[in-house]
């Protein structure tokens, strides 16, 4: 069985998911019959992987062989050969794999790993969020609606019915741009983050309204956010947002004193609720 049909390969570094999910993959490959007692294959299942995560181009075979811990040597097939037999491990292992685990493929002639694209979910708007997904319930608690906020916020909410499969983000919008905040944690139904709100220039008036938006996004819709943010790091603005998005609450807040000068939002903490 190859990789799902009709989903397009994507480097690992460029994909939308976290490294350390990845990295559990691997892990569940070594414990895995199709790798059983291969050493080589596990070696370099692991080196690759690594590589992927943080290079966009592939290793050379010198650059293999030195990386795990061997000599090199011009006219050796054993880089070339253990290649090979990986792939085809790979393809026994997920002829029968679960649906929860991430695919990774080693095209042929390739030592670059790649993962399928999420496959695309038709998007609707937010009104039949729970004819797609079931029942939905999650909310902003805080802060007030048009509180008068300073510069860090404190956003408090609670996720009591959402389908599992959805991601939630916080993303603030000013001046028809979107700001994307943070991944919020589905660890408990309470949930607490900060955010930000500097990022427009100070224009004349009493202050200035930012609208917190909670939203779910799908498979692909997380895709796009992460990987906007993860490719523009610190400027996380976005013009639009992606169409597999649905808004679950909005929040109006005011702050006032805005000073002249841009600024941007911290990016979301890498740690293992974030991705929770």
């Amino acid at each position: 069985m190859s990789a799902p049909k009709n989903n397009k390969l994507v480097p690992l570094r460029k994909a939308a998911i976290e490294p350390g999910l990845i990295h559990a993959q691997v892990e569940t490959l070594h414990r895995s019959a199709a790798l059983e007692n291969q050493k080589n294959a596990k070696e370099l299942l692991s080196y690759l992987v690594n590589w992927s995560l943080t290079n966009d181009t592939p290793p050379t075979v010198q650059e293999i062989t030195e990386g795990l811990g061997r000599k090199y040597d011009r006219g050796s097939p054993l880089v070339r050969n253990t290649a090979n037999r990986l792939r085809n491990m790979l393809e026994d292992h997920y002829a029968s794999a679960g649906p929860d685990e991430i695919w990774l493929v080693l095209p042929p002639r390739s030592y670059m790993v790649y993962t399928p694209r999420p496959r695309r979910v038709k998007a609707a708007s937010p009104n039949n969020l729970h004819c797609l997904f079931g029942r939905v319930d999650a909310c902003i608690t805080e802060p007030a609606e048009m509180e008068d906020v300073s510069i860090v916020i404190a956003v408090r909410g609670r996720i009591d019915a959402l389908d599992a499969d959805l991601r939630v983000w916080l993303v603030v919008y000013i001046n028809k741009k979107y700001f994307l905040q943070c991944r919020v944690s589905r660890r408990t139904p309470a949930w607490e983050h900060e955010i930000r709100c500097e990022i427009i220039p100070w224009v004349p008036g009493e202050g200035r309204v930012f609208n917190i938006m909670l939203v779910a996004a799908d498979s692909d819709g997380d895709y796009a956010m992460y990987g906007h943010w993860r490719t523009f790091g610190t400027r996380v603005v976005m013009e639009r947002l992606p169409s597999d998005i649905w808004v679950l609450d909005t929040r109006k807040i005011t702050r006032n004193n805005l000073r002249r000068g841009y600024s941007i939002p911290t990016p979301p903490v890498s740690t293992t609720e974030q991705w929770s």
